[in-house]
């Protein structure tokens, strides 16, 4: 079973008015326990986030993992980009 990597978005018990939230998280998880690989991460401009993780793959074949952040309320970044320099298998 492969590695999952997931965004942790934010917290949904703050009101729409409330745009001061907690970062958003990335994680790394085992993909047959269900147990966190390493430390997360938090969103590098601290804004939460709620954008499923993209894979893109270049003309050259180079792997990147595209990452948004912001909310419904709170502007965040377009697209972060994770480059994946390990084999991945999709």
């Amino acid at each position: 079973m492969p590695e999952v990597f997931l965004p942790h978005g934010g917290d949904p018990e703050f009101p729409a008015e409330n745009t001061t939230r907690n970062p958003g998280r990335l994680l790394l998880m085992d993909g047959s326990s269900g147990q966190l690989i390493g430390n997360y991460i938090d969103m590098p401009d601290g804004k939460e986030t709620y954008n499923s993780p993209v894979l893109h793959t270049d003309k050259q074949g180079d792997r990147y993992m595209l990452i948004g952040t912001g909310g419904e309320s709170v502007p965040g970044k377009v697209i972060y980009t994770i480059p994946l320099h390990l084999h991945v298998n999709i």
